[in-house]
């Protein structure tokens, strides 16, 4: 909760972390209805890093995760996911959790 109880800071089932205007949450109302959260810190991975590596010209690192099915484009001096980008082997959702293909990742040394 804020110092002056107007927003809620949730964390998220992806990792994500988001602020919630408490007045948009309602009491009694209907409990299906979407609420608007502003995300303040996102592009985390949902699951554990199964790979990284790391650019030697450029501030990037890259990271993958064989638990959510991600790579992810890090710029370390800012902290910021620049890239994301899920890969399944197959599109039949009822087996994609089966598929997890992602083992390792490099990245150029320019970072390119």
């Amino acid at each position: 909760m804020s110092g002056n109880e107007e927003k809620l800071a949730v964390a998220l089932d992806n990792n994500n972390i988001a602020l919630i205007d408490i007045k948009s949450i309602g009491l009694n109302e209907d409990t299906e209805r979407e609420i608007k959260s502003d995300l303040i810190c996102k592009g985390f991975h949902s699951g554990g890093i199964t790979a990284i590596d790391v650019a030697v010209q450029r501030p990037i690192l890259v990271t993958a995760s064989r638990d959510d099915s991600t790579v992810r484009l890090w710029n370390y001096l800012t902290g910021v996911c620049e890239l994301a980008r899920e890969y399944y082997v197959v599109e039949d959702a009822a087996i994609r959790a089966q598929a997890k293909p992602l083992s390792a990742v490099a990245i150029h040394p320019s970072g390119y």
